[in-house]
This record gives C-alpha cells, sequence and structure tokens, in this order.
C-alpha cells in the first residue's frame, strides 16, 4: 500500500502525534493553493474549505496498513471520503509536484481564532 498524505499540524515532524505517522516517510514541505480557513482550537489546528489562505504543511508517505489505520483513527476518519461516519474530519485531494495527496479538512466551519498565514 502506498498513500500519500499531506500534514500540517500535530503530525507534522517535532510535534506531538507524530508518532502516529509510524513508519511513514517524510517527503518534503509543500503549501498548498490558497483556498483554505486555518483555525486554532489551542492544543491543534482545523482546516476548512473555503477561503484564502495558502496551509504550510508536510507531505508523506505512508507505506503501511497499521499507519494508515493509526492516522486515520487519530484524525476520525473511517477511510472512505465523504462517508458519514468521518466523525472529524473528511478529506481533500491536493495536486502535488510528486502526486496527488490526501488532505484532512474539518467537516464544519468553527468559531475559533484564524491563523492567518496558514503555519501551525
Amino acid at each position: 500500500m502506498k498513500r500519500l498524505v499531506f500534514v500540517y499540524g500535530t503530525l507534522k515532524r517535532g510535534e506531538g502525534n507524530n508518532r502516529v505517522m509510524g513508519q511513514s516517510k517524510f517527503l518534503q514541505e509543500f503549501v498548498t493553493e490558497p483556498k483554505y480557513t486555518m483555525y486554532s482550537n489551542g492544543g491543534f489546528p482545523y482546516v476548512c474549505e473555503g477561503g484564502k489562505t495558502a496551509i504550510t504543511g508536510e507531505l508523506f508517505e505512508v507505506n503501511t496498513e497499521e499507519d494508515s489505520r493509526r492516522i486515520n483513527r487519530l484524525e476520525g476518519y473511517n477511510g472512505i471520503p465523504g462517508h458519514e461516519d468521518n466523525t472529524f474530519y473528511d478529506v481533500t485531494f491536493l495536486e502535488t509536484p510528486i502526486g496527488r495527496a490526501e488532505m484532512f479538512v474539518s467537516k464544519q466551519k468553527h468559531n475559533l481564532p484564524i491563523i492567518e498565514n496558514g503555519i501551525w
């Protein structure tokens, strides 16, 4: 299995949940198109589609089913885009220089402080 994932919060290198990435391989930093809004929930960010912010994050190659399941569990995502059981996040797809990547996006709008620069 090979899955390309874009992370922008606590899954990034040096952040508290990076251990969940397991054997996933860091590939490169990446900045999205400016079409999102990033919110601060204190301990982690939410990103919503819509807005004018470019999100800065990291691209990882996820190579094992175990790592993929662990990442999905943390994000409240069942692995099927658009599924009603996705509790916190769903995914959108990004075109990157190294391929199509998944990005976790919040399923709801938030009344939280906005991170204007898109960097967590």
